[in-house]
This record gives structure tokens, C-alpha cells and sequence, in this order.
């Protein structure tokens, strides 16, 4: 027993590294701040009923806001003055109304199915990028149609002749970017094309006459730093430094994606990090229930920073592209509350 307990704790020194413990006080304070509006939450549970999602719009403006301040302070360069494109990902919580403040707020949004696109088109959006996987037929043909609004980003090769195909049969031209895959080994990978095809298939693309391939985009998920957005960079400068230069001077934007985690970290119970689950497998009659944890994200300063830095390296490669990106959950995280359900609210 002396053994398994010896593995034990050598393996919770290990595997607990990332995570650091939530302190009451902290919990606390978080608690508090939504208790400050249980009047607010309460008349709205008489007035509506319950089960209710509750947005914060004076929050979710002012998030919108300091994410293009940010990163304008850090891409502060006069040739960045006015290239900077944030399309809201509204896969992380497409409420209608979200999507219409951030119109309102020039936050272009980006879409990954057909029902996101009609919601942004009924948004009045004028800047949507369709980043979506395995899109359908109709819906690729309801993009080409708002044409003058929508980039398609294409994921594969299959979904460049399709476009080629469709856009023959309505005549119009469409602004396309080339996604990327960051990891093309593995048997689960991130759908895209892999770096070492892309002069193939930005070749193949300049031969069909109703398609313009303007830009690059790439996504990594789950950022709590912007390592993996940084790497990539610098990998795709290395690459791009052995295309031709006619190929270079058609890449007019790159779109990095999204997947910035919000400033409070990951969230996790005891069972949720692996020296919890391992502590209460070993001793379940002394399973953690109670313990929170959180591992560390970064600041959005450090993002902005970090990824301004490795642009400095890329622009002499691509020198007239415009920087896109795409937040889901940094922008909508903190606005949005979940009321449950209310029994017998008396409230005057």
C-alpha cells in the first residue's frame, strides 16, 4: 500500500502542475457579483418566467470594444490603422441578439453552418467569413448569392471544385480564403490544407474564373496562451518564403481564427484535473468533491502582444494583408446568465 501511495503522490506532482486551487475568497467574490443583481435577475424571472437566459448588452458592447482597442494598441503601425478585422465566431452562443450588437459595434461575423449564415445575413451584416466544415451544396450556393458580403474560407479540395462548379452556374465571382490545417498528421487532425499543398492548391484556384482566393486562415481551439497561434506563424512565414512571389502578392488577408479563452481560466472540480480523478479512483472513500481548480489563461495583452510580435516577422513576407480575427467566447463569456427555474417568486 505504501508503494501505490508513494506512485500516488509522485503522480499528483506530476500531473497538478497546470492547475492552481480557487480560494474561497475568490469564489466568493465571484458569487457576490452576481448576487448584486438578484433584483434585477428576480423581476426579470416574474416578468418572463423561468428557465431564463439573461444578456448583459452594456457588458457585451464594452467587450467588443476592448478586444479591437487591445489589439490596435499593440498593431498600433500606421500601415495597421485600418486593417483589422474581428468577425464574432457565433458558434460560441448564437443568440439573434448577440449578433446584432455586434453589427452595431463593426464586428463582422463568422459563420459555420447555413441556418448561422441566414441569421447573419438577417443581422445586416456586410463583412461574414463561412468557415464552417463539410458545408452542403445549398448552403455554399446561398453564400455565392450574397457574394458581395460573404468570404468563403475552403477547407478542402473536393469544396473548391464545388464552389468552381456553382459559381459557373450563377456567373458570380466570390471572395474565397484558404484554410489551413496547423497539424496535418494524426488520425484526428483539424480540417484544412495541409502547408506543404498549399502552392497546389492556390494554383488550381487562380484557374477558375469565378473564384478569387484573397487569404489564408487558420485555426487553433482551446488558447489559455498564444502559443499555438504564435508557432503557427512563424511556421507559415517559413513556408510562404518558398512561394513564388506572384502567389504572395495575392494573399490580402490572414485570419488566425479564434479560440481566445476568456481571462478567468478553465474552471474544473476535482475529478476534472488528473491527479483528482487519480486521488478518488485510488481512494474513493476519500473522493474530493469539494475542491475547485482553475488553470491559468492569459491576459488579452499578452495575446495581442505575442501575436504582434510575430507578425513583425511575417510582414515582409505578405506585406499588404489585412489581420483578421475570430472570438467566441473571450467576447461572450462574461454576458450571458443562465436564470433556473424559480418557484413560487414573490416579489414586490
Amino acid at each position: 500500500m505504501s508503494f501505490i501511495k508513494d506512485i500516488l503522490n509522485l503522480s499528483v506532482k506530476l500531473f497538478h502542475r497546470p492547475y492552481r486551487k480557487i480560494s474561497e475568497e475568490y469564489l466568493k467574490k465571484y458569487v457576490e457579483s452576481l448576487l448584486n443583481h438578484r433584483d434585477e435577475f428576480v423581476s426579470l424571472a416574474v416578468e418572463y418566467g423561468s428557465p431564463l437566459y439573461i444578456l448583459d448588452e452594456d457588458k457585451l458592447r464594452k467587450k467588443a470594444q476592448v478586444f479591437k482597442k487591445t489589439f490596435a494598441k499593440y498593431l498600433n503601425r500606421p500601415e495597421f490603422s485600418d486593417r483589422i478585422d474581428v468577425f464574432y465566431a457565433m458558434k460560441s452562443n448564437n443568440f439573434k441578439r448577440i449578433s446584432e450588437i455586434m453589427v452595431q459595434e463593426n464586428i463582422g461575423l463568422d459563420v459555420s453552418s447555413g441556418l448561422e449564415l441566414e441569421q447573419a445575413l438577417a443581422c445586416g451584416s456586410k463583412k461574414i467569413v463561412f468557415s464552417g466544415p463539410g458545408k452542403t451544396e445549398d448552403e455554399l450556393k446561398n453564400a455565392v448569392l450574397h457574394a458581395d458580403v460573404v468570404t468563403i474560407l475552403i477547407d478542402s479540395f473536393n469544396e473548391l471544385e464545388l464552389i468552381n462548379r456553382i459559381t459557373q452556374i450563377y456567373g458570380k465571382k466570390i471572395r474565397a480564403g484558404i484554410r489551413l490545417t496547423t497539424n496535418p498528421f494524426g488520425l484526428w487532425r483539424k480540417f484544412g490544407i495541409p502547408l506543404s499543398s498549399l502552392k497546389q492548391f492556390s494554383e488550381q484556384a487562380a484557374g477558375m474564373p469565378f473564384i478569387e482566393p484573397e487569404g489564408l486562415q487558420f485555426h487553433t481551439s482551446w488558447n489559455l496562451s498564444p502559443d499555438a497561434q504564435t508557432a503557427f506563424i512563424a511556421e507559415l512565414g517559413q513556408h510562404l518564403n518558398k512561394l513564388p512571389v506572384t502567389l504572395l502578392h495575392k494573399i490580402k488577408f490572414l485570419d488566425i481564427g479564434g479560440g481566445f479563452w476568456p481571462e478567468q481560466g478553465e474552471w474544473l472540480r476535482s475529478e476534472g484535473t488528473v491527479s483528482g480523478k487519480l486521488r478518488n479512483l485510488v481512494f474513493p472513500e476519500r473522493a474530493d468533491i469539494n475542491s475547485k481548480f482553475f488553470i491559468k489563461s492569459s491576459s488579452l495583452d499578452n495575446f495581442a502582444e505575442r501575436i504582434a510580435a510575430a507578425f513583425d516577422k511575417l510582414l515582409p513576407i505578405i506585406p499588404e494583408c489585412r489581420i483578421c480575427m475570430e472570438p467566441g467566447r473571450w467576447l461572450c463569456h462574461e454576458c450571458m446568465h443562465i436564470l433556473i427555474k424559480v418557484i413560487d417568486v414573490k416579489y414586490k
